[in-house]
Parts: C-alpha cells; sequence; structure tokens
C-alpha cells in the first residue's frame, strides 16, 4: 500500500470522525432544546398551577363562609322546628286549679275539693268538646291501671293511706297517668302542678284502700307490734290487763282516788303526778314510731318507679315522662 492511499484513507477516517461527532452535537444541541422546551413548558404549567391553586384557595375560603353561613341558618330553622315541636308536643300548663266559693262567706276561697265536674270542665277545655264523660272514664280506668302497676312492683304499698306513700311513688303515679292519657291524645298535663292527675290518683287510691288501712307501709312496722306481751305501759305493773288503774269508791263517799299518774285528793287539789315508769312497750306506741320513721325517712325500698321524686314546678313546659324517656334513650 502506497503512502498516498494510506494518507487518503486516514484523512477520510478523519473526516467520517468529524461528521460523527458533528452529528452528535447536532443531536445534543436538538437534545438541549428539547430539554428546554419541557423546562420551559414546565415553568409555564408550574406558573398556571400556582394560580389555579390561588383560584381555589378562593374557592375553598368561599365554600366555607358560604357553609358557616348555611351551617347558622340550618341551626336556627333546626331551633324553630324544635320550638315548634316542642309547643305542640309539651303544652304549657294553663289550666288553673279549680277554686270554690265556700257557702255563706263571700270573698272566702278553697282549693282542696275537686269534684267531677271541675274534672269534666277541664277535659272539655283540653278536648273542646261538650260531651268528655268517656274521657272522665277512660282517664280514670288508666289510673286504675296505673294503680295496680305500682302495687304489683310495690308490694309494701298495698293497703297503705295515700298520704303515708312516700313521695317518689305519688309523683310517679301521677307523671304515669299523665303520661298514659297523653298516649290516648288527653293532655292532662296542661293542669297546674298536675292537680288533674293528683286528685284522680288520689281518688282511685282511697276507694280501693280498705277503711282500717295501715298508717305506714308494712315494711316499716316492728315485727315486736304483732303480739306483745305484758300490761299496758300506763297500768301499774300489778294490775290485770282488764281492770283499771283506780278502784271506784262507794256511792256515798268522794275520799275515791283515781290513778297515781293524775289522782286527785280529797280536798280538791291535785296531787303532783309521778313520771310514769317505761314499761313494756305498746304497739299503738311502736306503731307511731314506725308511722313517723317513715314519714320522716322514706322506708320504702328502692324499686324501678321511684324515678321522679320532685313533683313539676307550675307553669313549666313539661315532658310528660313517657315521652322524657323515649327522648333520654
Amino acid at each position: 500500500m502506497s503512502k498516498y492511499s494510506s494518507d487518503k484513507y486516514l484523512l477520510d477516517s478523519v473526516k467520517d470522525s468529524v461528521k460523527a461527532i458533528e452529528h452528535r452535537l447536532r443531536m445534543m444541541e436538538r437534545g438541549d432544546r428539547h430539554q428546554r422546551d419541557e423546562i420551559y413548558a414546565l415553568a409555564a404549567t408550574t406558573d398556571r398551577l400556582e394560580e389555579n391553586q390561588e383560584k381555589i384557595i378562593k374557592q375553598q375560603q368561599q365554600i366555607l363562609d358560604q357553609l358557616e353561613v348555611l351551617l347558622q341558618q340550618r341551626q336556627q330553622l333546626d331551633l324553630g322546628e324544635e320550638v315548634g315541636t316542642i309547643d305542640r308536643l309539651y303544652p304549657e300548663a294553663d289550666i288553673h286549679h279549680p277554686r270554690h266559693q265556700k257557702e255563706g262567706k263571700t270573698g272566702k276561697w278553697y282549693l282542696n275539693q275537686i269534684v267531677d265536674r271541675d274534672y269534666i270542665a277541664a277535659l272539655e277545655e283540653i278536648l273542646d268538646q261538650s260531651d268528655v264523660s268517656m274521657e272522665l272514664k277512660k282517664v280514670k280506668s288508666l289510673a286504675n291501671m296505673v294503680m295496680r302497676k305500682v302495687t304489683t312492683r310495690n308490694a309494701e304499698t298495698v293497703g297503705v293511706k295515700w298520704s303515708l306513700l312516700s313521695d317518689s311513688v305519688t309523683s310517679w303515679m301521677v307523671q304515669e297517668l299523665e303520661a298514659a292519657a297523653w298516649d290516648e291524645d288527653i293532655a292532662i298535663v296542661r293542669c297546674q302542678r298536675s292537680w288533674f292527675a293528683k286528685n284522680i290518683m288520689r281518688t282511685v287510691w282511697a276507694q280501693k284502700v280498705p277503711r282500717k288501712a295501715s298508717k305506714a307501709p308494712t315494711s316499716s312496722l316492728p315485727s315486736s307490734a304483732a303480739a306483745p306481751s305484758g300490761p299496758r305501759s300506763g297500768s301499774p305493773s300489778g294490775s290485770p290487763p282488764g281492770s283499771r288503774s283506780g278502784s271506784r269508791s262507794p256511792p256515798g263517799s268522794r275520799s275515791g282516788s283515781r290513778s297515781p299518774s293524775g289522782s286527785r285528793s280529797p280536798s280538791g287539789s291535785r296531787s303532783p303526778s309521778p313520771s310514769p315508769s317505761p314499761g313494756p312497750s305498746s304497739p299503738v306506741n311502736e306503731l307511731n314510731g314506725s308511722s313517723s320513721s317513715s314519714s320522716s325517712s322514706s322506708s320504702l325500698p328502692t324499686s324501678p318507679i321511684q324515678r321522679n321524686a320532685s313533683p313539676p314546678a307550675p307553669n313549666q313546659r313539661r315532658l310528660p315522662p313517657r315521652q322524657k324517656r323515649r327522648r333520654l334513650l
């Protein structure tokens, strides 16, 4: 191979290398331009995203403001609906306690005697109708049902007078009767201080309690009061149970003395009475003691019916007990 041909070959190879380098440079420049275009596009996209982000933030703030306004409006609407529901469901106690004028005493009034005409007048005002005899019978039957429920749950209340029942039991019966009547669309809860239900329950209870009723719940009576042994506490220890404490003198004489506790001397002056001996306790004393203890502290056992101990206040919007329990649940 000659020197010319070798130089030519070398020159051609250099030319090819230069062309390859130029091609690669053009490709790199093209890649750079493409990358710069992409960078510019990304920068523009970023700018648009930032603008959109600002718009979205403003829209979010507007939406939050609108939601706050809507929430306030909804709360006002809910409050109005709740007030309307309360007005519909729980009427105010607007029926006053009936008053009767005493005969022969002008201006003298009393409130403790409630008769059927008072119930009828109240039911006529509640139901806005003239004939309410069936409704009055229904309320009385509901009162009997409530009384049976109470005596079933608390056997200690059987035969006990109304005035000796605990406040928790009587108030529960009154409110239970109002709730039962409310379920029958008879709103006796409109009567102030529950005088309608209270007097109905007291009357029905008195009809079922025998005349010789217990003065206190049977659970509070002491066991020793059943069959006391020994003489009475007021009689001397030496006298029999059936004999009197002082002997009667003959008809012509006035020297007969009475019992030692209150004897009178023949001259007419009363002698000082000695203090009576304690003696064994009598059933009367024990019974009175048990009744006083039961009245001072509620001796009735705790039962499910002792839920509402305090009676509702007058002129107060009251929820009937059954509705109240549903609402609490």
